[in-house]
């Protein structure tokens, strides 16, 4: 049974780096990972960072983490943004997905956000799962190394 829970990542990064490798292959970063667990910690402790993960018994299948941040033009538009989304390959035929989708509405409107912005590369799937929840284009990144 599927069960998805806000955990303190610095306490199970460590077990969790085969999921982080196959996120990291998936999505095509052209840097190494290297999580920085003292950065999360912090964040996470100073309530601008959480992250839900979802469990199958003991063993981690997906996980969520966002980044909670008032908007510097308006602090009343408060925002989470995603940081990460995966969900293990044997998971993704259920609703793993979009139940972390979901909790992460959930919890953000819990810490007070009032907007929900998913990071993703244009043309995946999750991208269009998105869509199909009610979500719009917003803006585009681009970027160029310096």
């Amino acid at each position: 049974m599927l069960v998805i829970r806000e955990i303190q990542a610095a306490e199970h990064i460590g077990k969790v780096q085969h999921l982080l490798a196959e996120n990291w292959a998936e999505t095509g970063f052209d840097f190494d990972l290297r999580p920085d667990i003292e950065m999360m910690r912090r964040l996470q402790d100073a309530g601008l960072m959480f992250v839900l993960a979802a469990f199958d018994g003991d063993e981690m299948v997906g996980y969520s983490s966002a980044l909670i941040s008032p908007h510097t033009y308006n602090p009343a538009i408060v925002c989470c943004n995603s940081d990460a989304l995966f969900v293990h390959r044997a998971w993704r035929k259920t609703s793993a997905g979009a139940r972390l989708i979901a909790e992460t509405e959930r919890v953000a409107a819990e810490k007070g956000a009032s907007r929900m912005l998913w990071h993703t590369r244009a043309g995946t799937p999750l991208a269009a799962s998105l869509e199909r929840r009610g979500y719009t284009p917003a803006d585009v990144i681009v970027m160029k190394e310096i």
